[in-house]
């Protein structure tokens, strides 16, 4: 009797695929100075500022993906990738709000080193408590 014949059975060539529920935790820098909306610089200025920024997260992310391939692959078909952003100032005078702005450039190289559309993000955001020299740490699960 063959698979085919056995009501309900799969056939040997057919995948059983779990979902995958795998996550990854970074942690970013914190932002430029110069990319709060506070700060006043020319647009040449935090045009540059914005595309170094942009840059190093897109590197710092892609180092990382390099060691978990696996999970690179898992996003291309996702509609929905999940992030969980933890902003830690460098000091009690930045507010949520211009930390969230100043991340935004950070979040387009996140995106663009995982290859998703930002538009796919649901995105949560806590704030932490200031460290030395800041940071935002980032948790991206599917």
């Amino acid at each position: 009797m063959t698979g085919e014949e056995i009501a309900g059975c799969k056939s040997k060539h057919e995948q059983i695929t779990a979902p995958i529920t795998q996550d990854l935790q970074m942690e970013l820098p914190w932002p430029y100075k110069g990319l709060s909306p506070n700060d006043r610089l020319t647009p040449r200025h935090k045009r540059r500022v914005k595309n170094q920024y942009k840059s190093d997260c897109f590197y710092l992310v892609k180092s990382i993906l390099g060691k978990n391939r696996a999970f690179f692959a898992a996003l291309s078909d996702k509609d929905e990738v999940n992030l969980d952003i933890t902003l830690h100032p460098t000091n009690a005078r930045w507010d949520e709000d211009n930390g969230i702005a100043a991340f935004k450039y950070g979040q387009d190289g996140l995106a663009l080193a995982l290859g998703v559309d930002d538009n796919k993000f649901r995105v949560r955001r806590e704030w932490g408590a200031p460290v030395k020299g800041g940071k935002v740490i980032v948790r991206v699960s599917v």
